[in-house]
Formats: C-alpha cells, structure tokens, sequence
C-alpha cells in the first residue's frame, strides 16, 4: 500500500461492529493460519494502527479505518489477488451470527430489500444504503450506497460478502454481483446490482 492510500485511510471517518472484524479473524484461525495471524498483527502495526485481534468485542464499535487496514494486511502478507478478497467478504458473511441471525427473519427478497437501510445502520454509524429497484420476475437488485468513501479494496470485500448475503434468501440460486458505480472510482456514490438465476 502507498503513502497516499495509508493517509486516505487513516482520515476516514466511522465505525463498523466488532463482529465485522471478529468474522474476518474466524475465517483466517479455521483456515489455520495462526502463524499468519501474529505476522497481520505486526503488519497493522507497520501502519501505526494498535488493533488487537485478541479483544475484539463482537457487538462493540471500531473504527473502519482499523478493519480496512485489517484488510490491506492480510492481502499483503498472505499474498492474496483481488479476487481472494472478494472471497474473504463470502467467507466473512457465512460465519456472521449477525447475518445467520438477522436472516432468519427474512421470509423474502422483498422483507430483506426494505429493512437494508436498518441492518445498514446495525452494522455502520455512517454512510446509508438506499434500495433503488427490485424485479423479482427480471431477477436482479440495484441498491447504492451513500457517504461511504472507501477504497476499492474494501469495495471488493463487500461485493463477496453481499453476494453471500442474498444468497441466504435466494437458495439454490446462481447470484451475480456487479458494481457500478464506486467512489474509488471517482463516483459520488456505490451502485450495486445483483442478478440471480
């Protein structure tokens, strides 16, 4: 990661729930990479970041700065692509209580698309998602996402980890994520459209 990048972080604004955190360092101790874990540590460090990756409290408030940087660390000393970031975002919904609790109570794409903005706000004390369409018969979502200036790799975090998400609700179904919009990109805001089959 750049200088520039390191800075563009450090000055974000917001919180994100320690259990958005916690679902990360599950994923890398069931994939054994205790070792690893230690060396991510000693990474986030290297960035002037003290986050504690034994006392994470699943429901407390962190900064998203500290999870993006969790991020960045793990993409580098494990020497992932892109992609393995997208796939961290499906692994990190599949082990959220949080997901595996909230949709439970969602009998339907419908009831899921409209309480977004709620669960949004359960998880982040900043930024909103606004669902936009919904064509169940088309098959496919569009949503955006507002006053979440983050970088492109935590945008590719969440394309994983929202594909999973719909996925709890449309079983047995092919999920696609496309993002078309991204304020990485110089977008004033993220567009999301997933297309199932």
């Amino acid at each position: 990661m750049d200088k520039k990048e390191l800075i563009k972080i450090k000055k974000l604004k917001g919180d994100v729930r320690g259990c958005c955190i916690k679902e990360i360092i599950e994923l890398l101790k069931r994939k054994k990479l205790e070792r690893e874990i230690q060396k991510i540590e000693e990474k986030i460090r290297s960035y002037n970041f003290y986050l504690d990756l034994k006392k994470i409290d699943l429901l407390e408030m962190y900064p998203l700065s500290e999870k993006i940087i969790l991020l960045y660390s793990i993409f580098e000393i494990l020497n992932l692509k892109k992609q393995d970031i997208k796939m961290i975002g499906e692994e990190a919904a599949k082990l959220s209580f949080a997901n595996k609790t909230l949709t439970k109570f969602f009998t339907s794409l419908k009831v899921l698309f409209d309480k977004a903005p709620e669960i949004w706000r359960w998880y982040f004390d900043f930024g909103k998602i606004l669902p936009i369409e919904l064509d169940e018969n088309e098959k496919y979502l569009l949503f955006r996402i507002e006053n979440f200036n983050v970088p492109r790799l935590y945008c590719i975090f969440l394309n994983g980890f929202f594909e999973t998400v719909i996925g709890y609700v449309i079983k047995e179904e092919k999920i696609k994520i496309e993002e078309l919009k991204c304020t990485a990109e110089g977008d004033k805001f993220h567009e999301f459209k997933i297309y199932w089959s």
